[in-house]
């Protein structure tokens, strides 16, 4: 599975908060998604394979708790 890197996360953000807006922006499924890593203000996340570019573009520049997220 690919790895999508986004940054910069708010203080506090869990991995629920991820998986729901990879659901929701991202027009994933849970099931889809594979590990979620949080690793201070930035995440790592394992996409489907061949629907990262799709993902990617959905989320960068998404506002995220007021800020906005790069991938």
């Amino acid at each position: 599975m690919p790895l999508l890197h986004l940054e910069p996360l708010p203080p506090r953000t869990t991995k629920g908060e991820i998986l729901n807006l990879l659901c929701m922006v991202g027009g994933l499924r849970r099931e889809q998604v594979g590990r979620i890593d949080l690793q201070g203000a930035t995440v790592i996340i394992e996409v489907p394979d061949g629907s990262e570019a799709r993902v990617v573009k959905a989320l960068d520049g998404t506002s995220f708790k007021e800020r906005r997220l790069r991938a």
